[in-house]
């Protein structure tokens, strides 16, 4: 007697979540391209060529995440139908991608998005170049590991390229709320601060056309030592703890799976390339300045993996071997990490203000200025990160067997 097969309802979730993200993104995407294409209404006059190209890469992206849902769709179903081969394809191919990124940023440099088949090609460069850079380094971490299947994967890739940036984005929100609500009760016990802020803000809107008026607003309050103390807390402490938890969401839905700590790192860089290909694919959709920030997002790429992959090392070193102290130290690692890297984000935007040499104090200037370099030091060190920890694995594979 034939025994019965029970419903898979891990893949059914994944191929429901799955499916509903396809439709929806690409529903978005085409939609908002039309609409746009269209160049009717009111609003249309008011918007600009670099919006409107803007605005265009934004919903080309949306349309590329949707498509890179559809693995995760189809290999969800073949396991619910029982013709999953539950083995992932060879990507021995992938060295090669990095050939193609200078050729898609070159065309995306080149394209000129006063018309529509400017904005078309650019449209394309973007995503082909965001996706070739975090494929291309995704495969250097994974290379020579064990792979798994593809079903995994591709599920895991999905959740993180999805889920994990709504759900951050959704806390980090509210902690951006918690922030400004103690800021509020801090102006109710200062009344000359608050109405000094409040005039502020109703000189924003006539003083928009002049540089110099905002660059002295910014120097008279963004400088202020509790503003500060915020925006650091908050970019290079908060942001990092809220997303080191959340990026590898793939591998918290396998908790039940008792993941060696192989696969708890290489999946781990896996949703950290999916989160970070989403995070690229929206943060680069600005016509005025992409190819510098398609440059400057290779290195991010490379930090997201690295971190996520150490996290996803810790997590699965705990539910299998009960190494609490292992997850402790990768967790606390990738933070540090991962906050040092929006430290020096945040400390080379500030610099650019002539009041920072004052509020910075001769050394705080200095790294200021030099916060490019810093950041340039620790894109390599991510890199040799992944390629130092490839290795570590390996050997560490190789001697299990041995």
């Amino acid at each position: 007697m034939a025994e019965e097969r029970t419903f898979d309802w891990a893949s059914g979730l994944q191929l429901l979540g799955s499916l509903v993200g396809v439709l929806v993104l690409i529903g978005v995407s085409v939609a908002g391209t039309l609409v746009i294409s269209l160049e009717k209404g009111e609003w249309f006059v008011a918007v600009s060529t670099v919006q409107t190209t803007s605005l265009i890469l934004f919903f080309a992206s949306l349309g590329f995440v949707g498509i890179l849902l559809i693995p995760s769709v189809l290999y969800a179903a073949k396991r619910i139908l029982g013709t999953s081969s539950g083995k992932e394809m060879s990507w021995h191919w992938a060295g090669w991608l990095i050939v193609l990124f200078p050729v898609f940023l070159g065309l995306g440099y080149l394209a000129d998005w006063e018309t529509g088949a400017g904005r078309f090609l650019l449209a394309i460069s973007h995503v082909s170049a965001n996706g070739v850079a975090v494929f291309w380094i995704l495969n250097l971490g994974r290379k020579g590991l064990p792979k798994g299947s593809a079903q995994r994967f591709w599920g895991v890739f999905g959740s993180g390229m999805t889920l994990a940036p709504a759900l951050a984005l959704l806390f980090e929100f509210l902690l951006l709320v918690l922030i400004g609500g103690i800021w509020y009760a801090y102006l109710v016990q200062h009344p000359a601060l608050r109405d000094q802020i409040t005039h502020l803000v109703e000189r924003l809107p006539q003083s928009a056309a002049s540089p110099a008026i905002l660059e002295r607003m910014a120097n008279k309050y963004l400088f202020n030592p509790g503003i500060l103390a915020s925006v650091f807390s908050y970019v290079a402490v908060l942001i990092p703890l809220v997303e080191e938890l959340i990026k590898p969401l793939g591998l918290w839905l396998l908790m039940r799976r008792k993941l060696t700590p192989v696969q708890g790192f290489t999946l781990g860089m896996v949703s950290g390339a999916g989160y970070a290909l989403f995070e690229n694919l929206t943060l680069s959709a600005n016509a005025n300045t992409w190819t510098v920030v398609m440059i400057s997002r290779f290195g991010t790429t490379a930090v997201h993996m690295l971190t996520t992959g150490f996290v996803g090392w810790g997590l699965a070193s705990t539910w299998s071997e009960g190494s609490y102290a292992r997850l402790a130290k990768a967790f606390l690692t990738s933070v540090v990490f991962h906050g040092v890297w929006n430290g020096l984000n945040i400390l080379g935007a500030l610099g650019q203000f002539s009041g920072a040499r004052e509020a910075f104090g001769p050394f705080g200037y200095w790294m200021a200025q030099y916060a490019p370099v810093g950041l340039f030091i620790l894109a390599v060190g991510a890199i040799y990160g992944l390629l130092r920890s490839n290795r570590f694995l390996r050997r560490a594979i190789m001697s299990q067997v041995e």
